[in-house]
């Protein structure tokens, strides 16, 4: 498959799943709800029509065919709503937020922040449903056995299945695949997050103040618990765990008008399904873009909290550069066992016996990626969210971009083939283009940032790639001092001491 298509593909493809907006208008919804909202008006106007008695007795037979006409509408447009929220939204969400589960605080909040405007609309919905229920309940308690007891029934049905449903996992660590033999499995194992059940809507059926202070029991199952579960939600899965919990039990609380949590501090989970063999380049480019994001932000010292920044995003060609490198098929996807196997770059090793001898070991592409996540965490934080950094790319793409620049400049980037390097390309400014590289151990040693302002190297560049001027991005170059002739012409005074001198 010609990197061209891919990356056609990767941009129809790729979701904003690593950087998502705040929530806006879901129009569908607004759509479908207004039909829901004319439909149940016309079935209350029949309801309040027969329970006032303006009904006169010879038409109160066709007056209620036609009132159940009415509710069969009412009940359709009912799924349609239902099975948007479900499906469209809610579903779609869940896939999002498992995708998530390697992104940065900050892209995670952002999602999770949208389930204010999906409570929303499950509370609007929610109250259609419970005044539906209550003008059947008195329909067919002062009309029985003319058909109202069966419109009820698929309405409540309905409904429970919505109330169902909208019990939610809101927060939700990463899976967990937990690595020991079965002698190890009693071990403590303890992996910390802030995982949350949320119920969405609901006031309208006093969920949220009804259950208040109740008892949520949260249980680590096996996967095979796991299936049966799926294919019946009821299934009663006490004692089937694999780890204990603590703590296990927690309580529903109701904060200000988002609907009603209950969260979890300490849990270990294991992943619900099989690992899939291959996945679409979009998903791949998605995934290490966010898990690049988290490795960067990751705190240097265990004393200092997590923080909640923006990441900074990969640009298109550097997708189309990362998953080109695992030899994705004719068809666009990747196989895992690429990403885990397949040797992209090399490391030197030495020999303990001499220093100057030793061999070159292949490096798999994760091995490769990951290293440089941590180098630019522990030593290029700052220029990477400066944009001072343009990282990912080959050595031919570094020449092809410089040449269109017309000034002397330079771009750093990650070296493709040696493990664990910093490139610099720079293009002089008669035109010339070499590479310097540096080792993590370098920069350990001396900041890239020093470096680009006081080494020799570097003194004939104007700018950073793509136009950045240099010493205002880095702070200014040491200039040399320039020593000038001293001025030797003495006055009278001195000659008129040199005897004293001798």
């Amino acid at each position: 498959m010609s990197s061209s298509a891919i990356s056609d593909q990767m941009d129809v493809e790729s979701s904003s799943a690593f950087s998502p907006a705040e929530p806006v208008v879901d129009g569908a919804f607004v759509s479908k709800h207004n039909l829901s909202a004319e439909a149940y008006q016309g079935f209350k106007e029949c309801a309040d029509a027969l329970l006032s008695g303006k009904v006169a007795q010879p038409e109160q037979l066709s007056f209620i065919q036609r009132t159940l006409q009415i509710c069969e509408n009412v009940i359709l447009n009912f799924e349609d709503e239902k099975q948007h929220l479900m499906s469209d939204v809610l579903l779609v969400w869940a896939m999002k937020q498992q995708k998530l589960s390697i992104a940065t605080l900050h892209t995670q909040q952002l999602h999770y922040k949208e389930l204010d405007l999906i409570n929303l609309q499950f509370e609007y919905f929610g109250e259609l449903l419970q005044q539906t229920l209550s003008g059947l309940d008195y329909l067919k308690q002062y009309y029985p056995n003319v058909g109202f007891e069966e419109v009820h029934s698929k309405v409540r049905n309905l409904t429970h299945y919505f109330l169902y449903y909208s019990i939610i996992v809101s927060r939700q660590p990463p899976s967990v695949i937990v690595k020991c033999g079965e002698a190890e499995n009693h071990r403590r194992s303890r992996f910390w997050f802030n995982t949350e059940i949320r119920i969405l809507g609901g006031s309208a059926f006093g969920i949220d103040t009804n259950n208040e202070n109740s008892n949520v029991n949260c249980y680590l199952i096996t996967d095979e618990t796991a299936k049966q579960l799926l294919n019946n939600a009821y299934l009663d899965i006490f004692e089937s765990e694999e780890f204990c919990i603590e703590p296990s039990t927690t309580t529903f609380q109701k904060k200000d008008s988002r609907g009603i949590k209950a969260k979890f501090d300490d849990m270990v989970r294991h992943p619900l399904s099989d690992i899939p063999s291959h996945v679409s380049c979009a998903e791949m480019a998605d995934a290490l873009e966010m898990k690049f994001q988290a490795i960067v932000e990751t705190p240097q010292k265990n004393t200092d909290g997590p923080s909640v920044v923006q990441p900074r995003k990969f640009n298109m060609q550097t997708k189309q550069h990362l998953v080109m490198r695992m030899k994705p098929n004719q068809q666009g996807f990747l196989a895992l066992d690429n990403f885990m196997k397949l040797p992209v770059a090399e490391e030197f090793q030495q020999k303990k016996s001499a220093a100057s001898d030793g061999d070159w070991k292949l490096v798999p592409f994760y091995d490769w990626f990951f290293k440089l996540a941590e180098i630019t965490n522990k030593y290029l934080y700052s220029m990477w969210y400066d944009g001072l950094i343009y990282g990912f790319c080959s050595k031919e793409d570094a020449e092809n971009i410089l040449r269109c620049i017309p000034r002397s400049v330079l771009l750093v980037r990650f070296s493709d083939i040696e493990y664990g390097k910093v490139k610099i390309s720079v293009k002089n400014r008669n035109g010339e283009i070499r590479h310097h590289w540096y080792e993590h151990a370098d920069l350990n040693a001396r900041s890239l940032n020093s470096e680009l302002l006081t080494n020799h190297k570097f003194s004939d560049v104007d700018l950073i790639y793509p136009d950045i001027d240099l010493e205002v991005a880095l702070g200014g170059r040491n200039k040399p001092r320039i020593r000038l002739p001293r001025n030797l012409a003495p006055d009278e005074i001195y000659f008129d001491n040199q005897g004293a001198a001798t």
